[in-house]
């Protein structure tokens, strides 16, 4: 009788044990709020943000652009893309930095998950190519005004090309 006690006592000690290896058992000091979150995709988006915002904004590499912001719905897949200018550049430029940036922006996530391809000359890569891209290149002033922006474009999901230089918006009505 005593070494089934034994016996007894031994399994309910391992699967204790068993039981107490998952981290979030012990409750770590500190407000968990404030980590990064995440995503479902496996991406911290604000690192991603934080991370575009230094680099495409940067005056010494780039001193023609006031900001670069972005906004993606992850849920329809919708990236949105603009350039604000500090100075006149050629349409062919603003379009090369946007192609840039489209490129740069996937490349940012696929850095921190390798299931999203890096991009190509072909390809804007894993995560950018599964997104419907919507383009707008501005001098900062004429933000406001639709009719004096210098690059509007969409590219759809899947779809590669270049940032058109010549895709200009719509003289009459709203963004489609």
């Amino acid at each position: 009788m005593n070494r089934i006690k034994k016996v007894t006592l031994i399994l309910t000690v391992v699967c204790l044990l068993c039981g107490c290896t998952k981290s979030y058992i012990i409750k770590r000091e500190g407000n968990d709020d404030n980590l990064p979150q995440l995503s479902p995709e496996g991406i911290l988006w604000e690192q991603v943000w934080e991370e575009f915002d230094s680099r495409y904004s940067d005056d010494a590499l780039y001193p023609f652009i006031n900001s670069a912001n972005g906004m993606i719905d992850t849920e329809t897949k919708e990236l949105q893309i603009c350039l604000l200018l500090d100075e006149e550049i050629s349409s062919q430029e603003a379009a090369d930095f946007a192609t840039e940036v489209l490129k740069g922006f996937n490349d940012l996530i696929s850095s921190q998950n390798s299931e999203y391809a890096f991009s190509s000359d072909s390809s804007y890569g894993g995560y950018v190519s599964q997104c419907s891209v919507h383009v707008i290149v501005s001098m900062e002033e004429y933000m406001t005004d639709k009719s004096r922006w210098m690059i509007e474009d969409r590219i759809p999901a899947g779809e590669y090309r270049p940032v058109n230089p010549d895709a200009v918006p719509a003289e009459t009505g709203e963004a489609e």
